[in-house]
């Protein structure tokens, strides 16, 4: 191991050097404080060895330096005349890690050096670790925020507004990555679909469920989507959409919570553009916020199990009638259960009161008003799951 000597006695100091050496450490040597504090800087030395009177810089000045170094694990041993206790804590203040009293006996010092090195054994054993631990760290934020740029890909990205209906979303996860996946997109010339998921817990595996979940709910095309039912004619196959009810069984066979231990809430809609008429089911998911044209709230409610409890129950569909300008309001729990300081939940009403105010904007700064509110709802904390919303508004016009 490499010692530092900062002793300013030249007899000391070859005996400190004859004896370290014999030993197997490899010595330098300081005449004074000052020289002492080049050599450390340069050579950065594990142990230090240093006389308390010295010229230039004394042994407590020299201490205190090295202890001011960044990431120093350096030991730290005290040659002194002083022996009172006064001294002794002065210099453990100082910083020193041990002490050996002038003149000083070959054995103690060989037994006080030996404890030295085991510590700084340790401290750089240490140290090691957690630079590994740190670039591991660094690694999996890196991955974490990799997936998350993957995940937030799959939203919805482009518009697909019809000439009656106009859509706008929000989604801010409660960590690097959400359980909540949101979507809606066109089913056929008569039809759009949306949807919210939201996967039971946090962190990766509720991530990539409801990545899994948004592939399954993804038309790309209607021979392998269960979006869409198969008809046998004469003629041959044709496709019709599939109702919410039929959607959600296909999705609790393909994800039961026995494989994956995870379950979803889930709140599908299907609109149809020309009459107006909605389809609805809701699987253990918040209600949806009907706002109507004339100003009006509602909430509409569907009893279902969680998609992935395997409860064996038939699952039971909705109907509403949207009439130009009326809108709805898919939404997270993590919107309405978010609390304040006081415990105080954001709730239905105040989440109504506020799409409701609305009113007047356009669906887009609705969206994008609500998650902010919930932030300041839960102000100096923040809301503990993800929140997810998403807004549609039946126009009855062209949307431009």
């Amino acid at each position: 191991m490499k010692i530092l000597i900062a002793e300013d006695d030249r007899i000391t100091r070859l005996l400190l050097q004859k004896f370290l050496t014999a030993w197997g450490h490899d010595i330098l040597m300081a005449n004074d404080g000052v020289e002492a504090w080049e050599m450390f800087q340069e050579h950065e030395p594990p142990l230090v060895i240093t006389d308390w009177n010295m010229p230039r810089r004394n042994g407590l000045e020299l201490i205190q330096m090295i202890r001011r170094t960044p990431d120093c694990t350096c030991y730290v041993l005290m040659l002194t005349a002083h022996s009172d206790t006064e001294h002794l804590i002065q210099g453990i203040e100082a910083g020193a890690d041990d002490f050996v009293a002038k003149p000083f006996h070959q054995g103690e010092l060989r037994v006080r050096v030996r404890a030295g090195e085991r510590i700084v054994q340790l401290e750089q054993r240490l140290l090691n670790q957690n630079r590994q631990l740190k670039l591991s760290n660094n690694r999996m934020v890196t991955d974490l925020q990799s997936a998350a740029r993957v995940q937030h890909s799959l939203l919805p990205s482009s518009t697909c507004n019809t000439s009656t209906t106009s859509f706008a979303w929000d989604y801010q996860p409660s960590d690097e990555l959400g359980g909540d996946m949101l979507n809606y997109f066109q089913l056929d010339d008569q039809h759009v679909g949306m949807y919210i998921a939201d996967v039971s817990g946090h962190g990766v595996a509720a991530s990539l469920l409801s990545v899994r979940i948004h592939q399954a709910m993804t038309p790309v095309n209607k021979e392998s989507s269960f979006l869409f039912s198969r008809i046998d004619t004469p003629d041959g196959a044709s496709y019709t959409v599939s109702d919410p009810c039929t959607v959600a069984a296909a999705l609790e066979q393909r994800f039961p919570m026995s494989t994956s231990d995870l379950y979803f809430t889930l709140v599908y809609c299907i609109l149809n553009i020309e009459t107006g008429l909605m389809m609805y089911i809701n699987a253990g998911h918040p209600p949806i916020l009907f706002l109507s044209h004339t100003g009006d709230t509602d909430y509409l409610r569907c009893n279902n199990p969680a998609v992935g409890w395997g409860l064996e129950l038939a699952y039971e569909q909705q109907t509403k009638v949207i009439e130009p300008g009326d809108r709805v309001c898919l939404y997270s729990d993590g919107i309405t259960e978010a609390s304040n300081d006081n415990g105080e939940q954001f709730g239905e009403d105040q989440l109504a009161a506020l799409v409701s105010t609305g009113a007047n904007t356009s669906v887009g700064d609705t969206a994008k008003s609500i998650i902010p509110d919930v932030q300041n709802w839960c102000l100096p904390g923040k809301p503990v799951d993800d929140c997810c919303v998403l807004v549609m508004e039946r126009t009855g016009k062209a949307v431009e």
